[in-house]
């Protein structure tokens, strides 16, 4: 079963596709363009479903799921770890085994390549045939930055844009400086997905030579280094700072794949007589002072709600605050 369709991206058509197979089959992955290479979003490995390899689900037992389950777990549902980093490969469910690692490591930054979970990632070749779900991307090479110390401007809209580290998926280079500035509207926050992550691993003390950093405002969001693959950073404001910090000039690893996005609304300021008493990602309060209220609702507060980027009030339209007497003529 697969589906696809178009994405308008700032530079070009995104192709997105999804679809399930039997997981011990050969799955062919094909960017239809040419000049577009397959990003890949999702691959999940759902042992209690096997409708798609044309029998029933099996009863497995309490040790046939422990030994599945040590596998890398797929992680729908993000958890905060520390600041404002979230790993998507830090919590388990229990039907659902993420196998993007491997499906990076064979299909991502190419046009066309071929998969077969069993020989291609490791643990699997004993577990039983069960659905394979896949999500990927067609991206345009145009639409894609790829060059080092740039200020990236984030769109408006659901998909962002996307950034590739030079050389992905063949190698990344080092011994310069290598960064890119994000940048967003007032008021707005910024998302950064590493879909593919997959730099020099960390010594056996655990220090990183080469790592990936962010930093807001001075504050480090994000160090890291080896293999991961949703990673996600979220900022408090609409500028941070990506710096890949390699110490020799080529390594033979990828690199990484990343989605930029915003997060929020456009900044708007409290109309006159009113202070901010609520402020959160979906929504802003504005409090009359003491004695007064909004004159179209009278009510002391009033909260504006954000859906899709946008207040669901014209922001320069709110009403200013009037005293009590003003509201009782």
């Amino acid at each position: 079963m697969r589906t696809s369709k178009g994405v308008k991206l700032s530079g070009g058509n995104m192709e997105l596709v999804e679809e399930v197979q039997c997981s011990d089959r050969l799955i062919r992955l094909t960017c239809r363009s040419l000049k577009a290479f397959i990003f890949v979003l999702e691959a999940e490995y759902q042992w209690n479903r096997t409708d798609v390899c044309g029998y029933d689900s099996p009863r497995l037992t309490e040790k046939r799921k422990f030994k599945i389950g040590g596998s890398a777990s797929r992680v729908k549902d993000t958890r905060q770890l520390r600041g404002n980093y979230v790993d998507e490969e830090e919590k388990e469910e229990q039907d659902l085994f993420d196998v993007r690692s491997s499906l990076n490591r064979k299909c991502s930054g190419l046009h066309h390549c071929r998969y077969n979970m069993s020989s291609d990632h490791p643990g699997t070749i004993y577990w039983h045939p069960a659905a394979l779900r896949l999500k990927y991307a067609c991206v345009p090479e145009v639409a894609v930055c790829k060059y080092c110390n740039v200020e990236v401007r984030i769109p408006e809209g659901k998909e962002g844009g996307y950034l590739k580290s030079p050389g992905y998926p063949l190698y990344y280079p080092g011994g310069y400086s290598c960064g890119w500035t994000f940048k967003s509207s007032p008021g707005k926050r910024i998302i950064l997905t590493f879909h593919d992550l997959n730099i020099r691993s960390p010594e056996s003390d655990g220090s990183c030579i080469d790592v990936v950093r962010i930093r807001e405002n001075g504050n480090t969001l994000l160090e890291r280094c080896g293999i991961a693959a949703g990673v996600k950073v979220v900022s408090n404001s609409s500028l941070v700072t990506l710096d890949l910090v390699a110490s020799t000039s080529l390594y033979p690893a990828r690199g990484f794949l990343l989605q930029y996005q915003v997060l929020g609304c456009p900044d708007v300021s409290a109309p006159n007589g009113s202070y901010v008493s609520n402020d959160t990602v979906t929504s802003r309060t504005f409090s009359c002072k003491s004695g007064s209220v909004f004159p179209d609702t009278r009510e002391e507060r009033r909260t504006l709600e954000c859906k899709n980027g946008k207040w669901n009030e014209t922001a320069d339209k709110l009403p200013v605050c009037v005293g009590e007497k003003i509201r009782q003529k």
